[in-house]
């Protein structure tokens, strides 16, 4: 018998489908890489559509493919992890161990620096390093618990993407060129804050017709093909653009070429004129001194570096004017109008000029006081020389680790660190630095002396000229300074009756770049906006001349021991200047290279330039001649200039300090 029933009807409102963490993390992700390629069309901009499709695929992949890992985590943790408060903490948890490992993993290399920097002690310094790995670790997961908490509410939700996709943003604004650790934790910062707000999202109704296995294996095959990336290698000129943009995050880690191990047994033509400089010198005898007559028994050498200024300010006679005083004593010396320093940074270029050894050829090691210094490298510096032969070497020194205790200068038997300060990042200015100088010339003998300052004025941030928003301007008024107490010190050492024996040699450790390849200050790249330098050496007798012939700062060192009629260790690599200082038309055979950060670089007597990066794997060839911005990159030709590759990495390779154990480590 059939019985009448009343339907029954639900008032419960319909279950609303969210994204979830595991799509979340894809969308956060494929919103992260969208930024990416926008910031690489305008930071470093590829110049071929192959290249930059390519690039992104680059950008992308690495993404997805951790975004896929924290996808299949979350799922994973909403099919079997426990109810409750537990379950809602677990996957932050689970992210904060995560996020450490990776920390430690990556973070030290870029913040150690940093902490040495404003720190008193060791002690201090890793406290500090180990503070800021921490706080960076656990900035990602907070970032996805503020997600998730702004994600209940649809205003606050999109406001946090907003903010992630903000900081992604600046991410590539910042540190440009370098730091990629720190780069790494600012976008996987935002991507958690993306995805966490996204995760309470609703479903958009453009997923909403796929089955979620479907959407899964879709999502999961997108990041599967983008993460094959991981495993081969990018082509020479997409890992080239990578390298300059580091804000894109993971990518900047994908392995580059290969760099065969024994540099030395390379098989290669070596030119006859520079057979000399590619093998080992150690056992060679010592180069005697030239002595041409330029300068008395007595000199007194007068060793000026100014931090920091480019080949093109002084060489500029439109900014003639603004530097009265290096305009008026280049007048009266001789100007090397083709000068490269062997570095991009001041720690590199110094002790390379001192020691007349590239860094792969020094030890360094960790001081007491922290950082990576070569106080512990046994190669001889220049004013040690001196000493050794009675000769007064004196410093006043514009930073604590520009004296003996530190090795970038050794030698010194007579040094002074002015107004030393407690944070170590401020330096005293060139007034500090003259006015004891000039005290010191005053009660000098009738014997020779050597005299070395370093100014550190031109450095940025560039405010000592007085403050103003255009930062051109700013350094060229802080060279402005220093232009004005070089001409005290100029004018003191007329007064003091010294000018029948003084010889002032006027340079730079390095140049500064003001956007040229992408990048701003100095230290991150081995392009010719931070080798070019200036450089004149003014002789008693006063004469101007011009001198074009290539050279490097390595030859300083065997151009003061030659004016001191001191011979030079056969394994410095430069050769003396005296002679062409003399209008002698000498050819010197050393090549010119520079060193630091783990990159090399060498130019031939052609103008054909070679940058070997081993630690981002790039590698880049310029002809100068026809290239002098450095913008068509040879390299990226199948086997153009192949030769020249290996004698970069023979020259290298010969010279190269062999310890058991020891690399040459990565010091910024």
């Amino acid at each position: 018998m059939a019985t009448d029933q009343a339907p029954t009807t639900s008032h419960e409102a319909p279950e609303v489908r969210t994204v979830g963490g595991a799509r979340a993390a894809i969308l956060a992700a494929a919103a992260l890489a969208l930024v990416d390629a926008a910031a690489a069309h305008t930071i470093a901009p590829a110049p071929a559509l192959s290249t930059r499709l390519v690039r992104h695929l680059y950008d992308a992949g690495p993404m997805f493919a951790a975004a896929l890992v924290v996808a299949a985590c979350a799922r994973l943790l909403e099919r079997t992890a426990a109810q409750g408060r537990f379950r809602r903490t677990l996957p932050f948890v689970l992210l904060a161990l995560a996020s450490l490992g990776a920390a430690y993993l990556t973070l030290p290399d870029d913040l150690s620096n940093f902490a040495w920097r404003v720190s008193t002690s060791a002690m201090q310094a890793d406290a500090l390093l180990n503070g800021l790995v921490v706080l960076t670790a656990l900035g990602v997961p907070i970032a996805a618990l503020v997600g998730r908490l702004l994600g209940a509410r649809g205003w606050s939700r999109w406001m946090a993407v907003l903010a992630a996709l903000g900081a992604a943003v600046v991410n590539h604004l910042v540190l440009r060129g370098d730091y990629p650790a720190v780069h790494l934790f600012l976008g996987l910062g935002a991507a958690a804050l993306a995805g966490g707000a996204l995760a309470r999202a609703p479903l958009p109704r453009a997923l909403r017709p796929l089955r979620p296995r479907a959407a899964t294996a879709l999502l999961c095959a997108l990041s599967l093909l983008c993460a094959a990336s991981l495993v081969v290698p990018p082509p020479d000129d997409v890992a080239l653009v990578i390298a300059r943009a580091p804000g894109s995050s993971l990518a900047w880690f994908v392995a580059g070429r290969i760099l065969p191990e024994n540099e030395a047994s390379l098989e290669v033509d070596i030119p006859p004129a520079q057979a000399a400089w590619f093998n080992g010198r150690a056992d060679l005898p010592d180069v005697p001194p030239t002595a041409p007559g330029l300068v008395p028994p007595d000199p007194i050498v007068i060793f000026l570096v100014i931090d920091s200024v480019r080949a093109d300010v002084l060489a500029d006679e439109r900014l003639a004017p603004r530097f009265p005083n290096l305009t008026r004593l280049a007048a009266e010396s001789r100007v090397f109008s083709a000068a490269r320093s062997p570095g991009a940074q001041t720690v590199y270029t110094v002790s390379e000029v001192f020691a007349g050894k590239y860094y792969s050829q020094q030890y360094w090691s960790e001081h007491p006081a922290g950082g990576l210094w070569p106080h512990e490298d046994t190669s001889v510096r220049f004013p040690e020389l001196l000493a050794r032969a009675k000769i007064p070497t004196i410093t006043f020194a514009s930073k604590v680790w520009l004296v003996n205790e530190y090795g970038v200068v050794r030698g010194f038997t007579e040094e002074t660190v002015v107004l030393p300060e407690t944070t170590r990042i401020r330096a005293p200015d060139a007034v500090s630095l003259v006015a004891p100088a000039i005290a010191r010339l005053s009660r000098s003998n009738a014997g020779p002396l050597f005299l070395y300052l370093h100014f550190l004025d031109a450095h940025f941030p560039y405010d000592r000229g007085g403050a103003i928003a255009d930062p051109y301007e700013a350094y060229l008024r802080e060279i402005s300074v220093v232009d004005r107490e070089i001409g005290r010190l100029r004018g003191a050492v007329t007064a003091l009756g010294l000018d029948g024996r003084a010889v002032l040699v006027v340079t730079s450790d390095h140049g500064e770049a003001f956007g040229e390849h992408g990048t701003i200050h100095h230290s991150k790249t081995l392009y010719e906006e931070l080798l070019r330098v200036p450089l004149f050496i003014r002789l008693p007798d006063g004469a101007h001349r011009r001198i074009d012939e290539p050279v490097s700062l390595m030859d300083l060192g065997p151009t003061v021991l030659d004016l001191f009629g001191r011979p030079t260790p056969a394994a410095y690599m430069g050769q003396s200047l005296v002679p062409l200082l003399g209008g002698e038309p000498r050819a010197l055979s050393r090549p010119i290279a520079a060193e630091g950060r783990l990159k090399q670089a060498i130019v031939f007597p052609d103008g054909v330039k070679v940058i070997r990066d081993q630690r981002k794997r790039t590698l880049e060839i310029y002809d100068l001649g026809r290239d002098p911005g450095e913008i068509d990159n040879l390299a990226l030709r199948s086997g153009e200039e192949a030769s020249r590759v290996r004698l970069l990495r023979r020259f290298f390779g010969a010279h190269a300090l062999r310890r058991p154990g020891y690399e040459p480590p990565y010091r910024r």
